[in-house]
């Protein structure tokens, strides 16, 4: 982290409590109710911003080493990331190329050759067919360059690796992620998550659509309550700072900590070492960063099988290796974390989803304060609307 841009937003926090004030848009904001409940919508929602858009599927530290491989599923497709021989990444379905069976389960591990358990087929680390058990008596003719793994279109960048599903026929049509992040490439790049140790994973299976588990993480304006006698007794409900890159954004925020930083000396801070402030990255569509000092939250944050319902995959990084004598109470604060966002956050929004198909609201208004939330949904719309290519 650059100490002057850390400064900075400490600056920035610190005048923002003082006026008890965040940054705030223009105006008031209405969303229909129907972006939550109608399944026309969501399922535009899930062919335009999940299979057309570039979307993060996993960070480069998963993959460190050749033949390692991460499998995940996105809006129901399978997919699978593998580190070639050569250090790069290569994205495929994860569908063998004989009777289509899954070449392994969602999650993580290393092969010299990727073998499907039905009937052995395997494949390269760059997705070629290798081998065919009793191949030239079964499959006589059999053309393995056309039976390599199906290509699905991958970029890394900045420590990230991003999928796009559709977009040309054989997947080979490159992902233009510089394009795709604007000037928020180089806000990325400050957190250096290249350098980033994986360490654990959650998923949130929740009754709620996507969007709804995804704002919450976005506004500070809820902590004191819907979080009273928990998070409230670390973060203030106000005194959000707001930048904006396009569809991407960032947003700072103030912890109680922050106060005593007016009786030091600006030269002598370390407000991110001691807990004084928080930021959060929203990369569009759907991933959400929580940034600290000695950890990091990434939330992908994926649209279920209807339009209320969600999956949450929480995952859980360090910037240093973790000793093994630390590795348990570091765990411990990831379960609790969880399970707060599981009894508090995750409830919140169930109960907002079970009211929104009853007529009582015909839409949802965000306050000024609520700032990230006008941009995903005019972000989402204008995708929706062909705005963007």
């Amino acid at each position: 982290m650059d100490r002057e841009f850390e400064l900075a937003v400490t600056d920035r926090l610190l005048t923002l409590v003082e006026a008890r004030t965040s940054d705030l848009a223009p105006t008031t904001y209405e969303v229909p109710v129907e972006v939550y409940v109608d399944e026309q919508h969501a399922r535009r929602e899930r062919a335009t911003l999940f299979r057309t858009t570039p979307v993060l599927a996993a960070l480069s530290c998963e993959l460190p080493e050749p033949g390692d491989f991460k499998a995940v599923t996105i809006v129901d497709v399978p997919l699978l990331l593998i580190r070639d021989s050569a250090g790069g990444v290569g994205a495929f379905l994860n569908a063998c190329r004989h009777r289509g069976m899954k070449l392994t389960p969602d999650g993580t591990g290393n092969a010299e050759r990727v073998t499907c358990p039905y009937h052995a087929w395997s494949y390269s680390r760059e997705g070629s067919l290798v081998g065919v058990p009793r191949g030239p008596q079964g499959f006589p003719g059999l053309d393995r360059e056309d039976r390599g793994l199906a290509p699905v279109a991958v970029a890394e960048r900045h420590g990230m690796i991003w999928v796009r599903i559709d977009g040309s026929p054989d997947g080979t049509e490159p992902i233009d992620i510089d394009a795709f992040l604007g000037d928020f490439g180089p806000e990325l790049a400050r957190w250096k998550m290249e350098t980033w140790h994986f360490q654990d994973r959650k998923v949130h299976e929740s009754k709620a659509n996507w969007k709804l588990a995804l704002e919450g993480y976005t506004e500070n304006y809820h902590v004191e309550f819907l979080h009273k006698g928990t998070l409230d007794q670390l973060a203030k409900s106000f005194g959000m700072m707001h930048r904006s890159f396009g569809d991407h954004q960032w947003m700072a925020f103030p912890n109680h900590p922050i106060d005593k930083l007016r009786e030091q000396p600006r030269d002598e801070w370390e407000p991110l070492k001691v807990g004084a402030i928080a930021f959060i990255v929203h990369l569009f569509p759907n991933t959400i960063f929580a940034l600290f000092y000695d950890h990091f939250e990434v939330f992908q944050i994926l649209p279920g099988p209807t339009a209320d319902t969600s999956i949450t995959i929480q995952n859980f990084y360090t910037p240093d290796v973790v000793p093994d004598e630390d590795r348990e109470e570091l765990l411990g604060r990831f379960q609790f974390v969880y399970n707060l966002l599981q009894a508090e956050d995750y409830w919140a929004v169930q109960q907002t989803q079970e009211t929104l198909g009853t007529g009582a609201n015909r839409t949802l208004i965000f306050g000024r304060q609520e700032t990230p939330l006008h941009q995903l949904h005019d972000s989402c719309a204008k995708h929706l609307a062909g705005g963007v290519a």
